[in-house]
């Protein structure tokens, strides 16, 4: 039981810091990604290697 719980709340803390990174880069990089591609490539891939560490 307690295992699940756990489980349950290490889920829900990613999910939720998944979440607000994703809503502080877009405000980051935004500016970049509407004047250049290569905002929008460095921005997604930034998410991405943060998503995945």
């Amino acid at each position: 039981m307690r295992r699940g719980i756990f489980q349950w709340v290490a889920s829900f803390a990613f999910v939720i810091q998944m979440y607000l990174t994703m809503a502080i880069m877009a405000v980051a990089f935004a500016p970049w990604a509407l004047i250049d591609r290569r905002g929008a490539y460095a921005g997604v891939h930034t998410y991405t290697a943060w998503v995945r560490w």
